[in-house]
Formats: C-alpha cells, structure tokens, sequence
C-alpha cells in the first residue's frame, strides 16, 4: 500500500532534476540533504518508508513509474559524515512541503467514518460512487492515468488500507447536487498569482502534460514528452478543404443540439468545452427561431461522426442545457460580442476522449501564424452538405487590419468592420475555411511545449463567401472576454 499510495500521490511533486532515470544500484544524492545514496527499489527502501512515515519527506526518484517499478535514493544506513559531496549554503526557511500540505489536506477531507461499501461522492465531478478498497477500483487508476486525477478517499491510511470514492459502473450524470463553481484543486498553492483560467487550465490538462511516461502533473514545463496514449492529436496542414479529425483528437469539442420533432437533436453548432460545467460558443448560437425549439437543449461530447448509425468506435454523452447565457453586450442581428456560455445540468466527468480546453489570454498570436479551426458544418458550398464526421483545417492567423480592406464590401448595418474584439483566420488562396455549421466552434492553437494541450483563440462567427480566395472568416477573440468568462464560470475565484 505504500508503493501505491505514493504513486497516486506524490507525482505531483516530481520535478525534471531529479527523473535522472538511473538504473538499480547507481549511486545518486538525496535531494533534501545532499547526502549520497544507491538507487534502490522503493519497496526495499526502508529508510524513504521511515522518512515519509515519520517526517512526510518525498524520496529522491532514481526512476519512476506510476503503475510499475520505481527506483529511489536509498541511503542504506550509511553514515551522512561521510557523504555529503560538497557543502550547501544556508537556505532560508523553507515553504512548506507541497506534498505534506497534500497529504494532509486528503487526510484532512477523508471521512473517516466511511466504511467499504458506503456511498459516496467523487469531489471533482459530483458523481456519486462506492468506497471500496483503492486496489480494487479500476476507475481510480484509469482515470488517474487518462485524465491525471487524484482518487477521492473515504478513507486514508498511509500504509494500510485506504478506501476511495469508486465510480466503477457508475454514469456521468449520476451526480448528488447541483453545484455553482468547479472545486478548487488540491494542488494549487496560496502565492499563484495567475488568473483563475490559467490556473484551471493547469488543473484540467494534466492528463496531456508528462515528463516520464506517466501522468504527470506540471504546464508548459520545458522539455516535456507525451505518451501517445493519451493524446490522439496528429496536427493538420491541411470544413473546407479540411480532413476528417482522428476519434479523440480534440477532446474539448463540443456538438450544440436543437430538440426536433422525430424526438432527437439537430446539431446546427460547435462549442468548446471549458471546464465540468460549461461550453464556450458563439452568441447567435443561442437561439434560432426556425427550429423546433429555438434555444438548444443538449451538447453532445465525445463525439466523432454525429450520424448515430456509424459505428465510429466514440462514446459520446448527451449533457442538457441548464442555462443559457450570452454576453450582455451581444445585441442580434448585430455581428460583434458574437460569444455565448452554455452551462450544463451536470458537471462533466472527464476521461480521455472528453477533457477541456484552456482559454488563450494573450490579445495577440503569440508565436502563433496558424491555428486549427474544428467543427461539423458545411463542406460543400454548392450543395450546403454538412459533415457528419468532425473535420479539420490548419488556417492562417490574419492581422485586423489586413483583413479590413478585403472584406470592406460585405459592410452593412451590423457589420461595419473589424473592432479589436475580433480577429481575422484563412487562406488567402481560398480552398480552406469554416462554414455554415461551423459556428461556435473553435479556433484553437496548441502549447509550444505540447501539441496535446489545446488554445481556445477564437470563437467561429461569420464568413461571407466560404472558402473563397482572399475571403478570410471572422472570429470572436477569446482573449478580450476572460474577465467575462472568468466571472460566470468560476465565480469567486
């Protein structure tokens, strides 16, 4: 159980010095006390055993692996005197132990009147499941190793028995009670001084961020690998003129639907998932008088093709619509503050193929010249034929005012030119673009560091003449509006 325990827990501390990937009886120095020791297996380390018991001290990893044999710094018993490979200047008083705060925080929250077989609640989605035994839940170590999430305990015991909060056999819209804001992870700490979406995104991507061939838990940190496991992105050069997207690709995608009257949905928009709880759109994908019920009622996630007679291997999940809200500035038929949030009945419980995106917050590119534009609308012009399969397209990030004079012809009473709170993507040879169907959906740029952690940079609103040369579409700009989203979607943060 110790073994175990420290693997789902004290990843999160594991830094890039000391992953040094040794090998078993190499030698090696123990971070905290510069003293020199043997690279050891970590059941047979007796004095890191005694060191986390006693002292909540994290060893020194040799080499780690969350689900299989992990080499550590073992000191063996050996005499400190004559060791220490070279003096240390006197530090100042050190923080507290990230992992110690954890550790007791989780032992902290444990109930510990909880007994094998009572019901419980799963703290970062609200599903309700079962405390059971933590070796015997195959859903606590899945979603560790898909999503990069911590086992709610019921019950914590160190080096005994601990009992978690098991969602085995349970389903996504199992949940106890509503709630207004996604919970605080346990990981953060009280000097981040980032923005709350920044500190979110660093939550909710740590399935995709890794070090070692694991989950680890760190953002954009340098020199960061992915496991292909848990990143189905293949990039695109290549909607129209686009290609189908690979099944899991863009985990954030989100089908917007409409009740119709055969007693299913029309999916007339795309959204981005942007936490458990809510989906980022476009505002005019809020309401359309012709359909069977003029505000959508449902967002489909996890989904590759939307025909429910293709066998595509996905296994999406229909969340209700609990609210709409769209930004106060949004006016219609007006084309400017074209940004909406849809908040869902039930928080969302993320896995491999469903996970959301982070928000970009910069109001420039960065060092982006092309971003990615996803969605399930038209792509044929001519006979306005809609995808069923998700595609595609790598498009070009335009500056505004570029952009301006090639589309001053479309100006009208809702639309008299860019405004900063826009921005301007496609290919001025014409062939590629967002279309019809489209709206809503994202534009999206991925991490410099990891091309599994997408962007949301724009928002799909209009275009004049799909795919037409020298014909670029309008996006709303995401960076412009976080303080807006920030405020409705993790309120109090």
């Amino acid at each position: 159980m110790f073994k175990l325990f420290l693997k789902i827990i004290i990843i999160i501390t594991l830094t890039k010095e000391n992953l040094s990937q040794k090998n078993e009886g190499d030698s090696c120095e123990i971070e905290y006390t510069g003293i020199l020791g043997t690279c050891t297996t970590l059941e047979n380390c007796e004095s890191a055993r005694v060191n986390y018991h006693n002292n909540r001290i994290t060893p020194t990893f040799c080499r780690y692996s969350a689900f299989g044999s992990s080499l550590v710094c073992c000191k063996g018993g050996q005499k400190a005197v004559v060791q220490v490979p070279k003096p240390r200047p006197p530090e100042p008083e050190p923080s507290p132990n990230p992992l110690r705060t954890l550790v007791l925080n989780r032992r902290g929250n444990a109930r510990k009147t909880d007994v094998e077989g009572d019901s419980c609640v799963e703290e970062y989605t609200g599903s309700l499941g079962t405390c059971t035994p933590l070796d015997s839940c195959q859903s606590a170590k899945l979603i560790y190793e898909k999503a990069g999430l911590k086992p709610t305990f019921c019950r914590y015991n160190a080096f005994g028995e601990s009992l978690v909060c098991c969602k085995d056999g349970k389903t996504i819209l199992q949940t106890s009670k509503p709630r207004s804001a996604d919970p605080s992870p346990l990981w953060t700490y009280e000097n981040d001084k980032r923005r709350v979406s920044e500190r979110k995104c660093d939550a909710y991507s740590r399935s995709v961020v890794q070090k070692v061939d694991v989950s680890a838990l760190l953002v954009n940190d340098e020199g960061v690998s992915v496991v292909a496991s848990k990143c189905q992105y293949t990039g695109v050069e290549l909607i129209i003129g686009g290609e189908d997207a690979n099944r899991g690709e863009f985990p954030h995608m989100a089908a917007i639907g409409w009740a119709n009257s055969e007693g299913g949905y029309d999916f007339k928009c795309g959204g981005s998932l942007i936490s458990s709880k809510y989906v980022l759109t476009a505002g005019h994908c809020t309401n359309d008088p012709r359909a069977y019920t003029p505000e959508p009622v449902a967002a489909r996630l996890g989904e590759q093709n939307l025909d429910a007679n293709v066998n595509d291997g996905a296994d999406p999940v229909d969340v209700p619509i609990r609210h709409i809200i769209s930004h106060p500035k949004y006016k219609p038929p007006s084309k400017y503050h074209d940004i909406a949030l849809l908040e869902l009945a039930s928080d969302v419980q993320f896995e491999d193929a469903i996970r959301p995106a982070c928000l970009w917050t910069r109001p420039d590119f960065g060092e982006n010249n092309k971003a990615v534009a996803t969605g399930w609308g038209v792509v044929d012009t001519l006979t306005k034929e809609t995808s069923k399969d998700l595609q595609k397209v790598s498009l070009s990030l335009l500056d505004n005012t570029f952009c301006d004079p090639l589309l001053e012809w479309s100006w009208n009473r809702n639309w008299k030119g860019f405004v900063p709170e826009q921005m301007c993507a496609g290919e001025l040879r014409g062939g590629r673009d967002t279309c019809q169907g489209d709206s809503g959906s994202p534009l999206q740029v991925t991490s410099q560091d990891n091309h599994c952690l997408f962007y949301v940079m724009g928002v799909t609103s209009f275009g004049k003449k799909c795919g037409d040369s020298s014909q670029p579409a309008i996006y709303t700009r995401v960076s412009s509006y976080i303080d807006w989203i920030e405020s409705v979607v993790w309120p109090g943060e």
